[in-house]
């Protein structure tokens, strides 16, 4: 049971990590392809986290979509990729 905690505990740690990238890279874009590779870098390194983990990172990248319609359309390309 301890070992599925730790695993659940770095799982949450690496996708706060994740979630916090797309943060300092897009909610101001300065370089729209900096922001881009933190979608990617998200999208790819929640591929294995718990299905909580990986809904917080749809709904961080959901938030970029509306709040930046304009990449929105490559956001779902990264997106419906994996």
């Amino acid at each position: 049971r301890v070992h599925a905690d730790a695993a659940a505990s770095e799982s949450a740690q690496a996708v706060n990590a994740l979630i916090n990238d797309l943060a300092a890279n897009c909610n101001v874009i300065i370089y729209e392809e900096d922001c881009m590779n933190a979608v990617r870098k998200a999208v790819n390194g929640s591929k294995t986290a718990a299905d909580p983990d990986k809904a917080r990172v749809n709904a961080a990248l959901s938030d970029l979509s509306t709040k930046h319609p304009q990449i929105a359309p490559r956001i779902k390309e990264v997106t419906d990729a994996r």
